[in-house]
């Protein structure tokens, strides 16, 4: 079989444009799951208008004879209600667009498939559809075989279909979405792909190019990667945004703002359009819309979306008091009151518990901050009742006042959750319901094991899991348990992930050796106190240990143990030190000043630990036990010091047998070391 003629305007010489493009803004129905009914689809279209947002897109991946079943034509029925939305976009001055994608199997070379596909977007067409979208996306980048003979180049396939369509549909606007349509996904890189070089180079340019960014799902936008993609397919893209699509992962749903795009310069200055592809939950998308319409139309838009965010909150609350499409469908048997009435506070925690992909709402980042510190510093409330009030370390407190949010935090989402059973707006109960009944029950089991260690002290067995069937999420859940990444800080992923990783080696440092001292010098900058340490390293009577954890293939260093045993031939000068004097000597000659002291010469060794912040990731009162052991004898006397700010080792150490030094031997300890808290263990205590 030939080529196929390729006459269309765009292949060989680009067409201009003849008209100044409108800025394109609205929503895309173009997620994986149950199409939206056309109720939904009605009221959708209402609120474009009244939010001024003038684009529908029309592209159900689940819609078959949209997708898989592309050649087949509508049926009467079906005929009848995307005509009733053309005519409600018409009268709405709303521009319908009718999506189609061909890519799963369309034979590109095959004339008989383009007319199929030419006859389907007719029978559109004469329903009243004067735009349309052709999409690529989610296909396989190759062309079979029999394609091969007849284009260079799967661009050049892409290309020459969509002109050809759109000199024959000659539409009002037309919409093409490339198989690369993120910087993820453009191979090798965007400015070298050569698919959108073909796309640049050969497709008409008054046809508009969908991009969504740096990802499919993009944290953020920047003007400079728009103005990269615009040199490379010649025209300003328009967004597919998927910050607020869900179809990828059914667990979480999206109501916080619409931000991390540029805003420096109004949108339509580097864009031609930005539309919006939002939860599968019809009833859940007004933050999207609302957000997106603030960051459209609103000159003095807030960056930080919070402005945004409390538009949405009042949009939506007004939201649950009117049925919402398709309420025949529901009974609602309960009466709504005063008393049980949705809040603008109440929506504002629905909407922080289910913020963005990439982040969660101030008071929830709070929540996770909290139980993640009592999870972590869970070992300082052992024994805390029975702390003398007004001695109670800062790590306790910090530790209750943790714990305290949560609780709180707990038992606020079930009075929220309460109320939303009185709300008018059924569906808007149906479809939030089975997330925050997810929620509530994974925070009511964090916070009943927080009450486990700070009420209960641990002393009972704690049996409670968070689900009535144990842990949450069947095969879901335990594979993401078993997900070797579990924490977005390990991203991008550069080695696999082994067993032994986060395990921690004590290693002693080799005498004299300055690779090991400049890498201690590294991991801590700036920190003088260690640096004595491992300026005295060398010395005989002195011990440096470095804590190592696994990271990758690699190890990092992430805290040293600095010890030193006093000799034998030190000799009492009572309990007087020249502090001016002690300040010119190194850590060895100081450190033997004080213990040669009438009375500190029961102390036989010095030790003193540095930790990188996450200190509790890597002290517990198990690993320092173990650790003391090996730098002293078990009758000896121990001297530790630690930073008079560190809360945290204070409160392992007294767990250990460990006590203030007494107010004599700190007063002359502390002369040198003003800024140091000491601790002892004495040789009865040691036995």
């Amino acid at each position: 079989m030939e080529k196929m003629e390729d006459d269309s305007p765009g292949t060989e010489n680009v067409t201009p444009e003849t008209s100044e493009q409108v800025f394109l803004s609205g929503v895309i129905e173009g997620f994986y799951n149950r199409p939206w009914t056309t109720e939904q689809r009605l009221d959708l279209l209402d609120k474009l208008a009244k939010y001024k947002m003038n684009s529908y897109l029309y592209a159900p991946k689940d819609d078959l004879k949209h997708r898989s079943e592309w050649r087949q034509l509508y049926s009467q029925e079906e005929c009848s209600q995307l005509k009733q939305l053309i005519t409600a976009c018409r009268e709405r001055n709303i521009i319908f667009f009718y999506g189609i994608s061909p890519g799963l199997d369309m034979v590109y070379s095959d004339p008989d498939e383009y007319k199929l596909l030419l006859s389907k977007t007719k029978q559109i067409q004469e329903l009243g559809c004067d735009s349309f979208a052709i999409l690529w996306d989610d296909i396989e980048p190759e062309l079979s075989k029999q394609d091969a003979k007849h284009f260079d180049s799967f661009g050049h396939a892409h290309c020459q279909i969509s002109n050809n369509l759109y000199d024959d549909l000659t539409p009002q606007e037309f919409l093409f979405c490339p198989v690369e349509y993120c910087a993820r996904r453009a191979d090798p890189s965007l400015q070298e792909s050569e698919y959108l070089l073909t796309i640049g180079k050969q497709l008409n340019t008054n046809i508009r190019v969908f991009w969504t960014g740096t990802h499919v799902v993009s944290p953020t936008i920047s003007l400079q990667h728009i103005q990269s993609l615009t040199k490379v397919i010649k025209r300003k893209p328009i967004i597919w945004d998927n910050l607020h699509a869900n179809d990828y992962d059914l667990q979480r749903v999206y109501l916080g703002p619409y931000i991390g795009r540029e805003r420096s310069i109004p949108p339509k200055e580097y864009l031609s359009g930005c539309m919006t592809n939002p939860n599968c939950e019809y009833s859940l998308n007004l933050p999207a819309l609302v957000t997106l319409a603030d960051w459209v139309n609103n000159p003095s838009w807030d960056k930080t979306g919070m402005s945004s965010h409390k538009l949405a909150v009042r949009e939506m609350l007004a939201e649950t008091r009117v049925p919402g499409p398709g309420a025949a469908h529901y009974l609602n048997t309960r009466k709504t009151c005063d008393e049980d009435d949705l809040t603008e506070a109440d929506m504002d925690l629905i909407f922080q518990i289910f913020w963005l992909p990439h982040s969660y709402g101030p008071k929830v980042k709070k929540l996770l901050e909290a139980f993640k510190f009592c999870k972590d510093h869970a070992e300082v409330m052992i024994g805390w009742k029975k702390i003398k009030p007004g001695d109670q370390p800062d790590v306790v407190d910090a530790w209750i006042d943790g714990a305290t949010y949560v609780n709180n935090f707990s038992k606020k989402l079930f009075q929220v959750m309460d109320k939303l059973t009185h709300i008018t707006n059924r569906e808007m109960l149906y479809d939030l319901s089975g997330y925050l009944n997810n929620t509530r029950t994974i925070l009511s089991g964090c916070n009943s094991y927080l009450k486990w260690i700070g009420i209960s002290e641990c002393k009972k067995a704690f049996r409670g899991a968070p689900t009535l069937a144990g842990l949450p999420g069947g095969l879901a859940g335990e594979l993401a348990r078993l997900y070797p990444i579990q924490s977005e800080e390990k991203m991008p992923l550069n080695n696999m992930v082994t067993p032994l990783d986060q395990s921690l080696l004590i290693l002693p440092v080799i005498r004299r050796s300055q690779q090991q001292l400049d890498l201690i010098k590294k991991a801590f900058p700036e920190n003088k106190d260690l640096e004595e340490c491992t300026e005295a390293a060398n010395h005989p009577n002195c011990e440096l240990f470095i804590l190592k954890q696994k990271s990758g293939q690699k190890f990092q260093i992430v805290g040293c143990v600095f010890s030193l045993r006093t000799s034998s031939s030190s000799i009492s000068n009572g309990d007087n030190i020249d502090a001016k004097k002690n300040e010119k000597v190194g850590l060895v000659e100081k450190l033997e000043n004080i213990l040669s002291c009438k009375s500190m010469q029961k102390y036989k060794v010095f030790i003193t630990i540095f930790l990188s912040t996450k200190e509790s990731e890597y002290l517990s009162t198990e690993m320092l036990n173990e650790l003391l052991e090996t730098l002293a004898e078990p009758e000896e006397p121990i001297l530790v010091a630690t930073k008079q700010s560190n809360s945290f080792q204070h409160r392992i150490l007294q767990l250990c047998g460990y006590e203030v030094l007494n107010s004599k031997e700190n007063a002359i300890v502390s002369k040198t070391f003003p800024n140091s808290q000491f601790f002892t263990r004495s040789a009865k205590e040691a036995n």
